[in-house]
């Protein structure tokens, strides 16, 4: 019996006919632009096939009617049926125009509109609707269609272009869910282009008592800038282990090294219960200093009491608060039974006092008597130490000589007012993490994602050992615990040296007993050109994260600032130290001058360790090193504590430009001089752009570049 998706899905587009138009006989839309107010997207993988259901909130600005015209492009490769469109409900016709006719299409309609956005897609299947808006109109357009998932290696990849809002008006709210129904249960659900993630389990059994496994992912409402399309990878398999391992790979060079991505995902114990994980002995240290006055001591007791109900019966666990003094919940570690008597403590407690953070965390770290389990100091502060030991250097050297049962640190920075160099140190020199919430965030919204990277752990003291191929800069460079629900991303360079592929080998332990798991995976051996380099962008973007935390922390060297620069210039990911980069008077050519730069940008910047400048360049790079998407927009916390954008960079098809004057410069040509002016609408721009699509990409978001290809430098300029 046939897959009821499967057995709907029979013409690719690309040889498919829609009616039989020629080229010459294709009805050009009109000029009316849409206004995409909200994007509301559904994709449901079953079998073989997704189902997507997209959902536009329009609206027609104009005082009089007018009729509306949506190009969507499909997809390259594409194969699609049950293509349906609703206007409030109402079915209207749509015409799909396969991939030759869809070209002809874009050369009437730039010629018509001079509008380079239009070749985003070029080269691609394209769907067009037509149908009239009423004044001040506010419509709900709904695209349903059904097409292939395609297999990428070892998993299976949903597949979104996003890009096609890329041009449209309005403030294009996205909304982005789905479910994945399979016949083995998901173990990984990965997305490197959005922020979205599982969010919920289950399984259903059929008559015969046949399991079937059901996923639900979900993402925040964020602003759509199209600036990439969206991508999920997913996996489900049969076999049920302790962790399960991804690996993505790129190489786009094929004279270079690779990039690989691997994908660690901790199954937790809903998938797999025999595993289960293992239970913690926690200390929760709170800052009641008179600091945490005006509502801040409220959100910290808020934060604690979400952590200590999500405590499970096997774990273990006692509060610390502290001021100039120490005072406990109870002497020892309580069962989790008494999170009764934690709350209560907590309520009664009252800022007051200074804030002595080394009698605190050496207090706490008197709480743990072995390490058979897993030891855990959570550990908030909203200030810098005022009593006790107060010298950066000397109160860590205290806390990493009491930490004598190996706890994992785990410190939480509240405001402007911590020294985040100070609370990286202590993370870093205890095997643990920390966390900082600004004053215009709240910290019920960062505890729930910080809870999860630390609350379920499968495997202690974890090491990662790659063999196969020749691996190179790795990150992260130390792996510490992995947790259930939660992925670690390991990320870095490759050269196959004649070998296929390569093995990755996790070693720790489970309690007392030691565990090991193998993992084989292949690598690619070349990436077609115009693919978007989303595996290198999030290897640059983690390594640029660990080198300028070596930076701040370890002090400056010529190779650490070459190496920022170098990938700030490649792949256009800028930081505070490299934004100098993007204006326009900067020669991208000239290395030796902007290493000099970013030294002196170094040397200003990361000496200021407390306030709203200290704690911002210890946010940026959390940020960067937690990366787990590749970073499309340049945004990071500026000096005052606000957010700065850098708009002046473009990341297109792998490529990378800069503004320069009113053109788009391919940074890979920062030292050539273009040999050939092509303008586009011409012959010999077409020519290219068959040949090479992506670069019809590029021109849609520049109109005016300079671009090498294959070896040639061209200028091509819109010439509108």
């Amino acid at each position: 019996m046939k897959h009821p998706i499967l057995a709907a899905l029979v013409l690719p587009l690309a040889a498919s006919a829609a009616s039989p138009q020629s080229s010459t006989e294709l009805q050009l839309p009109g000029l009316l632009r849409p206004h995409v107010n909200t994007i509301d997207a559904e994709l449901i993988a079953d079998g073989p096939g997704m189902e997507v259901t997209l959902t536009l909130g329009l609206w027609n600005p104009n005082e009089r009617e007018r009729e509306l015209e949506l190009l969507f492009p499909l997809g390259a490769g594409t194969t699609i049926s049950g293509f349906e469109v609703l206007v409030d409900g109402r079915a209207v016709e749509g015409k799909l125009y396969p991939v030759e006719e869809a070209r002809a299409l874009h050369r009437q309609l730039l010629l018509r509109t001079n509008d380079t956005a239009l070749l985003e897609h070029y080269g691609q299947a394209l769907v067009h609707v037509r149908f009239p808006m009423e004044a001040q109109g506010t419509p709900a357009l709904t695209l349903r269609y059904t097409r292939l998932i395609e297999p990428e290696g070892e998993h299976l990849s949903l597949h979104l272009p996003l890009t096609a809002f890329r041009s449209f008006d309005g403030p294009k709210l996205l909304t982005m869910r789905g479910e994945i129904h399979a016949a083995s249960p998901v173990t990984t659900f990965y997305s490197p282009t959005n922020d979205v993630r599982e969010v919920e389990a289950w399984t259903t059994w059929d008559d015969s008592g046949t399991p079937r496994y059901h996923s639900r992912f979900a993402g925040e409402a964020t602003y759509c800038s199209g600036d990439s399309d969206f991508v999920a990878l997913y996996k489900a398999r049969e076999r049920r282990e302790l962790l399960d391992v991804t690996v993505l790979s790129q190489r786009p060079d094929s004279g270079e090294d690779g990039y690989f991505l691997a994908v660690i995902n901790g199954v937790p114990p809903e998938v797999d219960e025999a595993a289960g994980a293992e239970p913690r002995n926690v200390v929760f240290v709170i800052d009641r200093s008179g600091s945490m006055k005006e509502g801040k001591l409220d959100q910290a007791r808020e934060a604690l009491k979400y952590m200590i109900a999500k405590l499970r019966p096997e774990d273990r666990f006692n509060v610390v608060s502290y001021a100039p003094t120490v005072h406990f919940l109870a002497a020892t570690l309580q069962a989790s039974g008494a999170k009764g008597d934690a709350y209560a403590y907590l309520d009664g407690l009252e800022p007051d006092g200074g804030t002595n953070i080394a009698d605190a965390l050496t207090a706490a770290l008197g709480q743990f008597h072995d390490e058979s389990q897993l030891n855990q100091i959570v550990f908030l502060t909203d200030g810098l130490p005022t009593e006790g030991v107060t010298e950066l250097t000397a109160l860590c050297r205290t806390v990493r000589e009491a930490n004598e049962k190996n706890v994992r640190l785990i410190a939480f920075g509240v405001g402007f007012d911590v020294n985040g160099e100070l609370l990286d140190r202590l993370a870093a020199e205890n095997r643990g993490l920390s966390e900082y919430v600004l004053p215009s965030e709240e910290i019920a919204q960062k505890v729930p994602g910080f809870y999860a990277r630390m609350s379920t752990p499968l495997v202690l003291d974890a090491e990662l050992a790659l063999s196969g191929a020749t691996f190179t800069d790795v990150f992260p460079r130390t792996t510490g615990d992995l947790y259930g629900g939660h992925q670690l991303l390991l990320t870095g360079r490759y050269a196959d040296d004649g070998e296929p592929g390569g093995k990755l080998v996790i070693t720790g332990r489970r309690g007392t007993q030691p565990w090991k798991g193998e993992y084989a995976f292949a690598l690619a051996e070349s990436t077609p050109p115009g693919d978007d380099d989303l595996v290198a962008r999030i290897w640059a973007t983690k390594k640029i994260g660990f080198l300028i935390d070596d930076l701040r922390l370890h002090g400056e060297t010529d190779e650490r600032i070459a190496a920022v620069v170098d990938l700030g210039t490649r792949f256009g990911i800028l930081t505070e130290y490299t934004a100098f980069l993007a204006a326009e008077e900067t020669d991208l050519s000239a290395l030796a001058a902007n290493y000099r730069r970013c030294k002196d940008e170094l040397e200003n910047r990361a000496k200021v360790t407390t306030g709203s400048h200290g704690v911002a360049q210890a946010c940026n790079s959390k940020i960067f090193q937690r990366g787990s998407t590749a970073r499309f927009e340049n945004k990071w916390i500026g000096a005052d504590g606000r957010e700065v954008t850098v708009e002046s960079v473009l990341c297109v098809k792998g490529r990378t430009f800069f503004k320069r004057g009113d053109e788009w410069l391919d940074q890979s040509a920062a030292a050539e001089t273009p040999t050939d002016v092509i303008e586009v609408k011409s012959d010999a721009f077409y020519a290219l752009a068959d040949a090479h699509p992506w670069v019809a990409s590029c021109v849609a978001r520049t109109k005016n570049c300079v671009i090498t290809v294959d070896g040639t430098t061209y200028r091509i300029v819109d010439g509108c």
